[in-house]
């Protein structure tokens, strides 16, 4: 069996750092709106997860009330969508 290596902080700051450079350089340098878009990815993943949960505590079905299929999980279930991004 593989040894557990300890965390390594200044490994996993080095990281950070470079993924928040990256956001940044990905926004052409603009921190703000950097923060705004990990903030609407972080939402996402978050509803995504939250979606996922729902249906599969419901069996895995994604039928809508009336017994149509819906092919957006998201809309099926009532939660407001997000729009102009």
């Amino acid at each position: 069996m593989p040894e557990a290596t300890a965390p390594n902080p200044q490994s996993d700051a080095d990281q950070l750092d470079a993924a928040a450079d990256q956001a940044i350089a990905a926004c052409g340098g603009n921190d703000r709106e950097a923060v705004k878009a990990l903030l609407v990815a972080n939402e996402n993943e978050a509803l995504r997860i939250y979606t996922t949960a729902l249906l599969e505590s419901d069996g895995g079905s994604k039928e809508t009330k009336d017994g149509g299929e819906c092919g957006r999980p998201i809309r099926c279930l009532g939660l407001p969508m997000r729009t102009g991004e």
